[in-house]
Protein backbone atom coordinates (compact mmCIF):
# COMPACT_ATOMS: atom_id res chain seq x y z
CA UNK A 1 0.00 0.00 0.00
CA UNK A 2 2.84 2.38 0.88
CA UNK A 3 4.74 1.71 -2.32
CA UNK A 4 1.63 2.04 -4.48
CA UNK A 5 0.68 5.33 -2.76
CA UNK A 6 4.13 6.75 -3.44
CA UNK A 7 3.89 5.71 -7.11
CA UNK A 8 0.44 7.34 -7.44
CA UNK A 9 1.72 10.57 -5.87
CA UNK A 10 4.61 10.65 -8.35
CA UNK A 11 2.17 10.01 -11.21
CA UNK A 12 0.20 13.04 -10.06
CA UNK A 13 3.34 15.14 -10.48
CA UNK A 14 4.33 15.40 -6.80
CA UNK A 15 7.99 14.56 -7.34
CA UNK A 16 9.63 17.37 -5.32
CA UNK A 17 9.17 15.46 -2.05
CA UNK A 18 11.11 12.42 -0.86
CA UNK A 19 8.79 9.73 0.46
CA UNK A 20 9.70 6.86 2.80
CA UNK A 21 7.55 3.77 3.37
CA UNK A 22 6.24 3.26 6.89
CA UNK A 23 3.92 0.43 7.91
CA UNK A 24 3.13 -1.73 10.97
CA UNK A 25 6.21 -3.73 11.88
CA UNK A 26 8.55 -1.39 10.01
CA UNK A 27 12.06 -1.34 11.56
CA UNK A 28 12.69 2.28 10.65
CA UNK A 29 10.98 4.76 13.01
CA UNK A 30 11.78 7.95 11.03
CA UNK A 31 11.75 10.03 14.24
CA UNK A 32 13.34 13.00 12.46
CA UNK A 33 10.48 13.21 9.92
CA UNK A 34 7.56 15.27 11.21
CA UNK A 35 5.13 14.98 8.27
CA UNK A 36 3.12 11.81 7.45
CA UNK A 37 0.91 11.21 4.37
CA UNK A 38 -1.64 8.40 4.55
CA UNK A 39 -4.36 7.03 2.20
CA UNK A 40 -7.10 6.95 4.83
CA UNK A 41 -5.11 4.83 7.33
CA UNK A 42 -4.46 7.39 10.09
CA UNK A 43 -4.53 4.73 12.82
CA UNK A 44 -1.16 3.42 11.64
CA UNK A 45 0.65 6.81 11.77
CA UNK A 46 3.10 7.10 14.75
CA UNK A 47 2.18 9.65 17.42
CA UNK A 48 3.54 13.18 17.17
CA UNK A 49 3.40 13.44 13.38
CA UNK A 50 1.59 16.03 11.35
CA UNK A 51 -0.86 14.06 9.13
CA UNK A 52 -2.04 14.75 5.58
CA UNK A 53 -4.82 12.27 4.80
CA UNK A 54 -5.24 11.97 1.00
CA UNK A 55 -8.23 9.66 1.39
CA UNK A 56 -8.84 6.10 0.26
CA UNK A 57 -6.82 4.80 -2.66
CA UNK A 58 -8.40 5.21 -6.07
CA UNK A 59 -9.30 2.16 -8.22
CA UNK A 60 -7.15 2.56 -11.34
CA UNK A 61 -8.19 1.74 -14.91
CA UNK A 62 -6.62 -1.73 -15.07
CA UNK A 63 -8.20 -2.81 -11.79
CA UNK A 64 -11.65 -1.67 -12.90
CA UNK A 65 -11.35 -3.41 -16.28
CA UNK A 66 -10.30 -6.65 -14.57
CA UNK A 67 -13.27 -6.47 -12.20
CA UNK A 68 -15.68 -5.76 -15.07
CA UNK A 69 -14.33 -8.69 -17.10
CA UNK A 70 -14.31 -11.10 -14.13
CA UNK A 71 -17.91 -10.28 -13.18
CA UNK A 72 -19.22 -10.31 -16.82
CA UNK A 73 -20.41 -6.70 -16.41
CA UNK A 74 -19.13 -5.38 -19.75
CA UNK A 75 -22.33 -3.32 -20.08
CA UNK A 76 -20.80 -0.88 -17.53
CA UNK A 77 -18.28 0.19 -20.17
CA UNK A 78 -21.12 1.95 -22.00
CA UNK A 79 -22.18 4.08 -19.04
CA UNK A 80 -21.31 7.79 -18.85
CA UNK A 81 -20.42 7.58 -15.17
CA UNK A 82 -17.62 5.10 -15.80
CA UNK A 83 -16.15 7.19 -18.64
CA UNK A 84 -16.33 10.31 -16.42
CA UNK A 85 -14.62 8.38 -13.62
CA UNK A 86 -11.78 7.36 -15.95
CA UNK A 87 -11.38 11.03 -16.89
CA UNK A 88 -11.11 12.03 -13.22
CA UNK A 89 -8.66 9.47 -11.90
CA UNK A 90 -5.71 10.12 -14.21
CA UNK A 91 -4.59 12.02 -17.25
CA UNK A 92 -2.92 8.81 -18.46
CA UNK A 93 -6.28 7.27 -19.36
CA UNK A 94 -7.04 9.47 -22.37
CA UNK A 95 -7.20 6.38 -24.63
CA UNK A 96 -9.93 4.68 -22.58
CA UNK A 97 -12.76 6.85 -23.90
CA UNK A 98 -11.58 6.28 -27.49
CA UNK A 99 -11.35 2.52 -26.91
CA UNK A 100 -14.83 2.33 -25.40
CA UNK A 101 -16.24 4.49 -28.20
CA UNK A 102 -14.81 2.09 -30.81
CA UNK A 103 -16.21 -0.88 -28.92
CA UNK A 104 -19.60 0.82 -28.67
CA UNK A 105 -19.56 1.57 -32.41
CA UNK A 106 -18.66 -2.05 -33.27
CA UNK A 107 -21.43 -3.30 -30.95
CA UNK A 108 -24.00 -1.01 -32.55
CA UNK A 109 -22.93 -2.08 -36.05
CA UNK A 110 -23.14 -5.74 -35.04
CA UNK A 111 -26.62 -5.26 -33.56
CA UNK A 112 -27.79 -3.58 -36.79
CA UNK A 113 -26.46 -6.51 -38.83
CA UNK A 114 -28.28 -8.94 -36.56
CA UNK A 115 -31.56 -7.04 -37.00
CA UNK A 116 -31.20 -6.75 -40.79
CA UNK A 117 -30.17 -10.37 -41.38
CA UNK A 118 -32.76 -12.53 -43.15
CA UNK A 119 -31.32 -15.52 -41.32
CA UNK A 120 -31.61 -16.41 -37.67
CA UNK A 121 -28.36 -15.79 -35.78
CA UNK A 122 -27.49 -17.38 -32.44
CA UNK A 123 -24.28 -16.71 -30.50
CA UNK A 124 -23.08 -19.20 -27.89
CA UNK A 125 -20.28 -19.17 -25.31
CA UNK A 126 -17.57 -21.79 -24.80
CA UNK A 127 -20.06 -24.03 -22.93
CA UNK A 128 -22.58 -23.72 -25.81
CA UNK A 129 -25.08 -21.68 -23.82
CA UNK A 130 -26.92 -19.05 -25.91
CA UNK A 131 -25.64 -15.53 -25.11
CA UNK A 132 -27.27 -13.55 -27.93
CA UNK A 133 -29.78 -14.00 -30.73
CA UNK A 134 -31.62 -11.83 -33.23
CA UNK A 135 -35.38 -11.52 -33.66
CA UNK A 136 -35.31 -13.70 -36.78
CA UNK A 137 -33.96 -16.63 -34.74
CA UNK A 138 -36.77 -16.14 -32.23
CA UNK A 139 -39.35 -16.08 -35.03
CA UNK A 140 -37.96 -19.22 -36.70
CA UNK A 141 -37.85 -21.14 -33.42
CA UNK A 142 -41.15 -19.77 -32.16
CA UNK A 143 -39.53 -18.76 -28.85
CA UNK A 144 -39.03 -15.45 -27.04
CA UNK A 145 -35.57 -13.99 -26.57
CA UNK A 146 -35.95 -14.37 -22.79
CA UNK A 147 -36.71 -18.06 -23.26
CA UNK A 148 -33.65 -18.65 -25.49
CA UNK A 149 -30.99 -16.66 -23.66
CA UNK A 150 -28.59 -18.63 -21.43
CA UNK A 151 -30.19 -21.97 -22.38
CA UNK A 152 -27.96 -24.86 -23.55
CA UNK A 153 -28.26 -25.32 -27.32
CA UNK A 154 -28.90 -29.05 -26.91
CA UNK A 155 -32.17 -28.19 -25.12
CA UNK A 156 -33.31 -25.91 -27.96
CA UNK A 157 -32.33 -28.02 -30.99
CA UNK A 158 -32.41 -31.50 -29.39
CA UNK A 159 -29.05 -32.07 -31.11
CA UNK A 160 -25.39 -31.98 -30.10
CA UNK A 161 -24.29 -30.32 -33.36
CA UNK A 162 -22.67 -27.44 -31.46
CA UNK A 163 -20.63 -29.91 -29.39
CA UNK A 164 -19.60 -31.75 -32.59
CA UNK A 165 -18.45 -28.50 -34.24
CA UNK A 166 -16.49 -27.55 -31.10
CA UNK A 167 -14.86 -31.00 -30.89
CA UNK A 168 -13.93 -31.31 -34.57
CA UNK A 169 -13.13 -27.57 -34.95
CA UNK A 170 -14.97 -27.45 -38.28
CA UNK A 171 -18.38 -26.06 -39.39
CA UNK A 172 -21.31 -28.48 -39.20
CA UNK A 173 -24.70 -28.40 -40.95
CA UNK A 174 -27.91 -30.26 -40.15
CA UNK A 175 -31.63 -30.22 -40.89
CA UNK A 176 -34.04 -29.83 -37.93
CA UNK A 177 -37.77 -29.53 -37.36
CA UNK A 178 -39.14 -26.62 -35.32
CA UNK A 179 -41.97 -27.06 -32.80
CA UNK A 180 -44.37 -25.73 -35.44
CA UNK A 181 -43.32 -28.48 -37.89
CA UNK A 182 -41.25 -26.27 -40.23
CA UNK A 183 -37.93 -27.61 -41.51
CA UNK A 184 -34.84 -25.43 -41.09
CA UNK A 185 -31.15 -25.66 -41.91
CA UNK A 186 -28.75 -25.03 -39.03
CA UNK A 187 -25.12 -24.25 -39.78
CA UNK A 188 -22.77 -24.04 -36.81
CA UNK A 189 -19.42 -22.26 -37.15
CA UNK A 190 -16.99 -22.76 -34.24
CA UNK A 191 -14.65 -19.94 -33.16
CA UNK A 192 -11.33 -21.54 -32.26
CA UNK A 193 -8.01 -19.95 -31.35
CA UNK A 194 -4.80 -21.92 -30.73
CA UNK A 195 -6.81 -25.13 -30.51
CA UNK A 196 -9.18 -23.73 -27.83
CA UNK A 197 -12.92 -23.45 -28.50
CA UNK A 198 -13.98 -19.91 -27.52
CA UNK A 199 -17.52 -19.61 -28.84
CA UNK A 200 -19.80 -20.53 -31.73
CA UNK A 201 -22.27 -19.03 -34.17
CA UNK A 202 -25.46 -20.75 -35.29
CA UNK A 203 -27.06 -19.65 -38.58
CA UNK A 204 -30.69 -20.69 -39.13
CA UNK A 205 -32.36 -20.58 -42.54
CA UNK A 206 -35.54 -22.07 -43.98
CA UNK A 207 -35.00 -25.37 -45.77
CA UNK A 208 -36.25 -25.38 -49.34
CA UNK A 209 -37.42 -28.53 -51.17
CA UNK A 210 -34.01 -28.89 -52.84
CA UNK A 211 -32.27 -28.96 -49.44
CA UNK A 212 -34.60 -31.74 -48.32
CA UNK A 213 -34.00 -33.72 -51.52
CA UNK A 214 -30.24 -33.30 -51.17
CA UNK A 215 -30.37 -34.36 -47.51
CA UNK A 216 -32.52 -37.41 -48.33
CA UNK A 217 -30.21 -38.40 -51.19
CA UNK A 218 -27.20 -37.97 -48.91
CA UNK A 219 -28.79 -40.22 -46.30
CA UNK A 220 -29.51 -42.85 -48.96
CA UNK A 221 -25.90 -42.70 -50.16
CA UNK A 222 -24.57 -43.04 -46.63
CA UNK A 223 -26.92 -45.96 -45.93
CA UNK A 224 -25.44 -47.77 -48.95
CA UNK A 225 -22.15 -47.90 -47.10
CA UNK A 226 -20.32 -44.98 -48.69
CA UNK A 227 -18.81 -43.95 -45.38
CA UNK A 228 -15.31 -43.92 -43.89
CA UNK A 229 -15.03 -46.61 -41.22
CA UNK A 230 -11.67 -45.74 -39.70
CA UNK A 231 -10.10 -42.75 -37.98
CA UNK A 232 -6.62 -41.85 -36.80
CA UNK A 233 -7.16 -43.74 -33.53
CA UNK A 234 -7.45 -46.90 -35.66
CA UNK A 235 -3.79 -46.48 -36.71
CA UNK A 236 -1.89 -48.31 -33.97
CA UNK A 237 1.75 -47.34 -33.63
CA UNK A 238 4.50 -46.17 -31.34
CA UNK A 239 6.94 -45.61 -34.19
CA UNK A 240 8.18 -42.01 -34.20
CA UNK A 241 8.11 -41.98 -37.99
CA UNK A 242 4.50 -43.15 -38.24
CA UNK A 243 3.40 -40.82 -35.43
CA UNK A 244 4.95 -37.94 -37.38
CA UNK A 245 3.12 -39.07 -40.54
CA UNK A 246 -0.17 -39.19 -38.59
CA UNK A 247 0.28 -35.61 -37.35
CA UNK A 248 1.08 -34.44 -40.87
CA UNK A 249 -1.98 -36.25 -42.25
CA UNK A 250 -4.23 -34.52 -39.68
CA UNK A 251 -3.04 -31.15 -40.95
CA UNK A 252 -3.58 -32.26 -44.56
CA UNK A 253 -7.15 -33.30 -43.64
CA UNK A 254 -8.06 -29.64 -43.04
CA UNK A 255 -7.29 -28.86 -46.70
CA UNK A 256 -9.34 -29.69 -49.79
CA UNK A 257 -6.24 -30.42 -51.91
CA UNK A 258 -5.55 -33.83 -53.45
CA UNK A 259 -3.59 -36.35 -51.36
CA UNK A 260 -1.32 -39.05 -52.79
CA UNK A 261 -0.55 -41.96 -50.45
CA UNK A 262 2.23 -44.29 -51.52
CA UNK A 263 3.64 -47.40 -49.90
CA UNK A 264 3.95 -51.12 -50.35
CA UNK A 265 0.86 -53.31 -50.41
CA UNK A 266 -0.56 -53.85 -46.93
CA UNK A 267 1.02 -50.80 -45.26
CA UNK A 268 -2.32 -49.14 -44.40
CA UNK A 269 -2.94 -46.71 -47.26
CA UNK A 270 -6.73 -47.20 -47.13
CA UNK A 271 -6.68 -46.74 -43.35
CA UNK A 272 -5.05 -43.33 -43.80
CA UNK A 273 -7.50 -42.38 -46.55
CA UNK A 274 -10.50 -43.15 -44.30
CA UNK A 275 -8.88 -41.28 -41.40
CA UNK A 276 -8.16 -38.16 -43.46
CA UNK A 277 -11.80 -38.01 -44.60
CA UNK A 278 -13.10 -38.47 -41.05
CA UNK A 279 -10.83 -35.68 -39.77
CA UNK A 280 -11.93 -33.23 -42.47
CA UNK A 281 -14.85 -30.83 -42.89
CA UNK A 282 -16.35 -33.44 -45.28
CA UNK A 283 -16.66 -35.93 -42.44
CA UNK A 284 -20.46 -36.14 -42.64
CA UNK A 285 -20.45 -36.46 -46.45
CA UNK A 286 -19.88 -39.61 -48.58
CA UNK A 287 -16.58 -41.45 -48.72
CA UNK A 288 -16.47 -43.46 -51.95
CA UNK A 289 -13.65 -45.90 -52.72
CA UNK A 290 -12.77 -47.76 -55.92
CA UNK A 291 -9.82 -49.90 -57.00
CA UNK A 292 -8.66 -48.59 -60.37
CA UNK A 293 -6.68 -51.73 -61.20
CA UNK A 294 -9.60 -54.11 -60.59
CA UNK A 295 -11.81 -52.99 -63.50
CA UNK A 296 -11.44 -52.89 -67.26
CA UNK A 297 -10.95 -49.44 -68.79
CA UNK A 298 -14.49 -49.03 -70.18
CA UNK A 299 -16.12 -50.36 -67.02
CA UNK A 300 -14.01 -48.10 -64.80
CA UNK A 301 -15.02 -45.05 -66.87
CA UNK A 302 -18.74 -45.80 -66.54
CA UNK A 303 -18.32 -46.44 -62.80
CA UNK A 304 -16.54 -43.12 -62.26
CA UNK A 305 -18.58 -40.85 -64.53
CA UNK A 306 -21.88 -42.72 -64.84
CA UNK A 307 -23.75 -43.07 -68.12
CA UNK A 308 -26.94 -41.97 -69.83
CA UNK A 309 -29.70 -44.38 -70.84
CA UNK A 310 -28.80 -46.12 -74.10
CA UNK A 311 -25.15 -45.03 -73.94
CA UNK A 312 -24.04 -48.55 -74.89
CA UNK A 313 -25.38 -52.08 -75.28
CA UNK A 314 -26.47 -53.40 -71.91
CA UNK A 315 -26.76 -49.93 -70.34
CA UNK A 316 -29.25 -49.84 -67.47
CA UNK A 317 -32.61 -48.22 -68.11
CA UNK A 318 -32.57 -44.65 -66.83
CA UNK A 319 -28.78 -44.58 -66.90
CA UNK A 320 -26.47 -44.71 -63.90
CA UNK A 321 -25.05 -42.21 -61.42
CA UNK A 322 -21.25 -42.25 -61.37
CA UNK A 323 -19.04 -42.36 -58.31
CA UNK A 324 -18.02 -38.72 -58.80
CA UNK A 325 -21.66 -37.66 -58.40
CA UNK A 326 -22.19 -40.01 -55.47
CA UNK A 327 -19.10 -38.56 -53.76
CA UNK A 328 -20.18 -34.95 -54.39
CA UNK A 329 -19.22 -32.72 -51.41
CA UNK A 330 -17.32 -35.70 -50.02
CA UNK A 331 -14.18 -37.71 -50.83
CA UNK A 332 -13.33 -40.10 -53.69
CA UNK A 333 -10.58 -42.61 -52.86
CA UNK A 334 -8.82 -43.95 -55.97
CA UNK A 335 -6.81 -46.98 -54.90
CA UNK A 336 -4.05 -48.40 -57.14
CA UNK A 337 -4.25 -45.29 -59.32
CA UNK A 338 -1.37 -46.62 -61.43
CA UNK A 339 -3.81 -49.14 -62.95
CA UNK A 340 -5.75 -46.35 -64.71
CA UNK A 341 -5.26 -46.10 -68.47
CA UNK A 342 -3.74 -43.03 -70.16
CA UNK A 343 -7.16 -42.13 -71.57
CA UNK A 344 -8.82 -42.16 -68.15
CA UNK A 345 -5.83 -40.34 -66.62
CA UNK A 346 -6.51 -37.47 -69.00
CA UNK A 347 -10.22 -37.40 -68.09
CA UNK A 348 -9.42 -37.48 -64.38
CA UNK A 349 -7.00 -34.57 -64.83
CA UNK A 350 -9.73 -32.56 -66.51
CA UNK A 351 -12.20 -33.30 -63.69
CA UNK A 352 -9.67 -32.12 -61.07
CA UNK A 353 -9.00 -28.93 -63.05
CA UNK A 354 -12.53 -28.03 -64.16
CA UNK A 355 -14.51 -29.55 -61.26
CA UNK A 356 -17.15 -30.92 -63.62
CA UNK A 357 -17.92 -34.21 -65.37
CA UNK A 358 -19.81 -35.51 -68.41
CA UNK A 359 -21.56 -38.86 -68.21
CA UNK A 360 -20.73 -41.52 -70.79
CA UNK A 361 -23.06 -40.88 -73.72
CA UNK A 362 -24.12 -37.51 -72.31
CA UNK A 363 -23.51 -33.89 -73.33
CA UNK A 364 -24.38 -32.04 -70.13
CA UNK A 365 -21.69 -30.65 -67.84
CA UNK A 366 -22.32 -31.64 -64.20
CA UNK A 367 -20.53 -29.52 -61.57
CA UNK A 368 -19.00 -31.50 -58.69
CA UNK A 369 -17.10 -30.76 -55.50
CA UNK A 370 -15.04 -33.84 -54.66
CA UNK A 371 -11.79 -34.22 -52.80
CA UNK A 372 -9.44 -36.76 -54.39
CA UNK A 373 -7.31 -39.13 -52.32
CA UNK A 374 -5.22 -41.45 -54.50
CA UNK A 375 -3.06 -44.37 -53.44
CA UNK A 376 -0.40 -46.45 -55.17
CA UNK A 377 2.02 -49.22 -54.25
CA UNK A 378 4.19 -48.24 -57.22
CA UNK A 379 6.72 -45.43 -57.54
CA UNK A 380 4.66 -43.03 -59.66
CA UNK A 381 7.68 -40.80 -60.31
CA UNK A 382 9.38 -43.75 -62.02
CA UNK A 383 6.19 -44.49 -63.98
CA UNK A 384 6.22 -40.86 -65.15
CA UNK A 385 9.83 -41.31 -66.31
CA UNK A 386 8.79 -44.48 -68.13
CA UNK A 387 5.93 -42.55 -69.84
CA UNK A 388 3.28 -44.89 -68.41
CA UNK A 389 1.75 -42.27 -66.09
CA UNK A 390 0.90 -38.68 -67.02
CA UNK A 391 3.30 -36.16 -65.52
CA UNK A 392 0.64 -33.42 -65.22
CA UNK A 393 -1.75 -35.75 -63.37
CA UNK A 394 1.06 -36.91 -61.09
CA UNK A 395 1.78 -33.35 -59.98
CA UNK A 396 -1.94 -32.67 -59.52
CA UNK A 397 -2.34 -35.71 -57.28
CA UNK A 398 0.95 -35.23 -55.46
CA UNK A 399 -0.09 -31.90 -53.91
CA UNK A 400 -0.07 -33.44 -50.42
CA UNK A 401 2.17 -36.55 -50.48
CA UNK A 402 2.24 -39.25 -47.79
CA UNK A 403 4.71 -42.14 -47.91
CA UNK A 404 4.00 -45.05 -45.56
CA UNK A 405 6.93 -47.18 -44.34
CA UNK A 406 6.87 -51.00 -44.66
CA UNK A 407 6.42 -53.09 -41.51
CA UNK A 408 10.07 -54.18 -41.54
CA UNK A 409 11.02 -50.51 -41.01
CA UNK A 410 8.69 -50.13 -38.02
CA UNK A 411 9.42 -53.42 -36.26
CA UNK A 412 8.80 -51.69 -32.89
CA UNK A 413 5.10 -51.88 -33.76
CA UNK A 414 5.20 -55.65 -34.38
CA UNK A 415 3.95 -56.88 -30.99
CA UNK A 416 1.65 -53.88 -30.59
CA UNK A 417 -0.12 -54.93 -33.79
CA UNK A 418 -0.03 -58.63 -32.86
CA UNK A 419 -1.75 -57.91 -29.52
CA UNK A 420 -4.40 -55.82 -31.28
CA UNK A 421 -5.12 -58.55 -33.84
CA UNK A 422 -5.28 -61.23 -31.11
CA UNK A 423 -7.76 -59.12 -29.15
CA UNK A 424 -9.84 -58.36 -32.25
CA UNK A 425 -10.09 -62.04 -33.23
CA UNK A 426 -10.32 -63.27 -29.61
CA UNK A 427 -7.22 -65.49 -29.80
CA UNK A 428 -5.05 -66.37 -26.81
CA UNK A 429 -1.62 -67.78 -27.56
CA UNK A 430 2.02 -66.89 -26.89
CA UNK A 431 5.25 -67.18 -28.88
CA UNK A 432 8.38 -68.98 -27.77
CA UNK A 433 11.68 -67.09 -27.84
CA UNK A 434 12.66 -68.88 -31.05
CA UNK A 435 9.32 -67.96 -32.65
CA UNK A 436 9.75 -64.31 -31.66
CA UNK A 437 13.19 -64.37 -33.28
CA UNK A 438 11.62 -65.58 -36.53
CA UNK A 439 8.86 -62.94 -36.36
CA UNK A 440 11.40 -60.16 -35.83
CA UNK A 441 13.70 -61.35 -38.62
CA UNK A 442 11.03 -62.01 -41.23
CA UNK A 443 10.88 -59.43 -44.02
CA UNK A 444 7.04 -59.16 -44.04
CA UNK A 445 6.67 -58.54 -47.79
CA UNK A 446 2.87 -58.37 -47.32
CA UNK A 447 3.32 -55.93 -44.41
CA UNK A 448 0.49 -55.43 -41.89
CA UNK A 449 -2.03 -57.32 -44.00
CA UNK A 450 0.27 -60.36 -44.03
CA UNK A 451 0.84 -60.05 -40.28
CA UNK A 452 -2.92 -60.08 -39.66
CA UNK A 453 -3.32 -63.16 -41.86
CA UNK A 454 -0.46 -64.80 -40.00
CA UNK A 455 -2.09 -64.19 -36.59
CA UNK A 456 -5.38 -65.56 -37.92
CA UNK A 457 -3.49 -68.66 -39.14
CA UNK A 458 -1.90 -69.20 -35.72
CA UNK A 459 -5.27 -68.71 -34.01
CA UNK A 460 -6.89 -71.35 -36.21
CA UNK A 461 -4.24 -73.88 -35.16
CA UNK A 462 -5.82 -73.89 -31.69
CA UNK A 463 -2.43 -74.02 -29.95
CA UNK A 464 -1.58 -72.00 -26.84
CA UNK A 465 2.18 -71.90 -27.56
CA UNK A 466 3.49 -71.16 -31.07
CA UNK A 467 6.73 -72.97 -32.00
CA UNK A 468 8.88 -72.20 -35.11
CA UNK A 469 7.75 -75.36 -36.90
CA UNK A 470 4.16 -74.10 -36.78
CA UNK A 471 4.92 -71.13 -39.06
CA UNK A 472 3.41 -71.13 -42.57
CA UNK A 473 5.72 -72.71 -45.14
CA UNK A 474 5.94 -69.59 -47.29
CA UNK A 475 7.35 -67.66 -44.31
CA UNK A 476 10.06 -70.24 -43.67
CA UNK A 477 11.13 -70.03 -47.31
CA UNK A 478 12.10 -66.38 -47.17
CA UNK A 479 12.94 -65.72 -43.51
CA UNK A 480 15.63 -63.13 -43.06
CA UNK A 481 19.05 -64.59 -42.53
CA UNK A 482 20.79 -63.88 -39.25
CA UNK A 483 23.83 -61.60 -39.19
CA UNK A 484 26.04 -64.49 -38.03
CA UNK A 485 25.55 -66.61 -41.13
CA UNK A 486 27.35 -69.94 -40.91
CA UNK A 487 27.78 -73.04 -43.09
CA UNK A 488 24.75 -74.60 -41.38
CA UNK A 489 22.54 -72.23 -43.34
CA UNK A 490 23.81 -73.71 -46.61
CA UNK A 491 21.90 -76.90 -45.86
CA UNK A 492 18.65 -75.09 -46.68
CA UNK A 493 17.95 -73.92 -50.18
CA UNK A 494 17.02 -70.36 -49.17
CA UNK A 495 18.41 -66.84 -49.44
CA UNK A 496 22.00 -67.97 -50.11
CA UNK A 497 20.82 -69.87 -53.15
CA UNK A 498 18.88 -66.80 -54.29
CA UNK A 499 22.02 -64.67 -53.99
CA UNK A 500 24.10 -67.29 -55.80
CA UNK A 501 21.52 -67.39 -58.63
CA UNK A 502 21.63 -63.60 -58.99
CA UNK A 503 25.43 -63.67 -59.16
CA UNK A 504 25.57 -66.44 -61.78
CA UNK A 505 22.95 -64.68 -63.94
CA UNK A 506 25.01 -61.50 -63.97
CA UNK A 507 28.18 -63.48 -64.66
CA UNK A 508 26.54 -65.05 -67.73
CA UNK A 509 25.87 -61.52 -68.97
CA UNK A 510 29.56 -60.76 -68.48
CA UNK A 511 28.92 -58.61 -65.42
CA UNK A 512 29.79 -58.75 -61.75
CA UNK A 513 27.32 -57.54 -59.09
CA UNK A 514 27.66 -55.69 -55.84
CA UNK A 515 25.57 -55.40 -52.68
CA UNK A 516 23.11 -52.82 -54.06
CA UNK A 517 22.35 -54.85 -57.20
CA UNK A 518 21.82 -58.00 -55.10
CA UNK A 519 19.55 -56.07 -52.69
CA UNK A 520 17.43 -54.68 -55.57
CA UNK A 521 17.16 -58.08 -57.25
CA UNK A 522 16.07 -59.71 -53.98
CA UNK A 523 13.34 -57.07 -53.53
CA UNK A 524 11.85 -58.19 -56.83
CA UNK A 525 11.46 -61.61 -55.19
CA UNK A 526 9.90 -60.11 -52.06
CA UNK A 527 13.07 -60.73 -50.07
CA UNK A 528 14.26 -57.65 -48.20
CA UNK A 529 17.85 -57.49 -46.97
CA UNK A 530 19.88 -54.41 -46.17
CA UNK A 531 23.20 -53.89 -47.96
CA UNK A 532 24.94 -54.30 -44.59
CA UNK A 533 23.49 -57.81 -44.18
CA UNK A 534 24.33 -58.73 -47.76
CA UNK A 535 27.90 -57.62 -47.16
CA UNK A 536 28.07 -59.89 -44.08
CA UNK A 537 26.72 -62.83 -46.10
CA UNK A 538 29.22 -62.24 -48.90
CA UNK A 539 32.07 -62.02 -46.39
CA UNK A 540 31.09 -65.40 -44.92
CA UNK A 541 30.72 -66.92 -48.40
CA UNK A 542 34.16 -65.55 -49.30
CA UNK A 543 35.62 -67.03 -46.12
CA UNK A 544 34.27 -70.43 -47.14
CA UNK A 545 35.72 -70.06 -50.63
CA UNK A 546 32.42 -69.75 -52.46
CA UNK A 547 32.80 -66.12 -53.58
CA UNK A 548 35.68 -63.97 -54.80
CA UNK A 549 35.56 -60.18 -54.70
CA UNK A 550 37.41 -57.68 -56.85
CA UNK A 551 39.07 -54.48 -55.67
CA UNK A 552 36.92 -51.37 -55.13
CA UNK A 553 33.51 -51.45 -56.84
CA UNK A 554 34.18 -54.37 -59.19
CA UNK A 555 31.64 -56.55 -57.33
CA UNK A 556 31.65 -60.26 -56.52
CA UNK A 557 31.47 -63.50 -58.52
CA UNK A 558 31.01 -67.17 -57.62
CA UNK A 559 34.15 -69.33 -57.46
CA UNK A 560 34.18 -72.83 -59.05
CA UNK A 561 33.69 -74.21 -55.50
CA UNK A 562 30.67 -71.94 -55.04
CA UNK A 563 29.14 -73.04 -58.34
CA UNK A 564 29.60 -76.66 -57.32
CA UNK A 565 28.15 -76.05 -53.85
CA UNK A 566 24.99 -74.41 -55.24
CA UNK A 567 24.72 -76.75 -58.28
CA UNK A 568 25.03 -73.86 -60.74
Amino acid sequence: MCEESIVLLHQKGINNISFFSYYPGCKEKYEDISLAITPGETQFVPAGKEIIDIGNRVLDTNTLLEIISFTDCEYLLRTDRLINYFDEISENNTGIESLISKMELATQQFNILLRLSSEGIILVDKTNNITMCNQKACDFLGKSRIYLLYKPTINIFQSNIFEQAARDEIPKTSLFLSDSGIKFNLKVVPIVKHGVYLAGIGIISKANPEDEIITNNMNKILKKGHIARYNFDSIITKSKNVLKIKEGAKKMAKSNSAVLITGESGTGKELFAHSIHNFSARKDKPFVAINCAALADSLLESELFGYEEGAFTGAKKGGKTGLFEIANNGTLFLDEIEGMSKNLQFKLLRVIQEKEIIKVGGDKMIPIDVRIIAASNENLAELVDNKTFRQDLYYRLNTLPITLPPLRDRIDDLYLLIDDFKQEMDFDFIFTTASKHLLENYSWPGNIRELRNCIEYFGCLGETIIEPEMFPQNMNNILKINENTSLDVYKNKNILYEIANIMINFERKGKSCGRKIISDELKNKNIFLSEAKIRKILENMKKDGFVSSGVGRTGSILTPLGKKKFNL
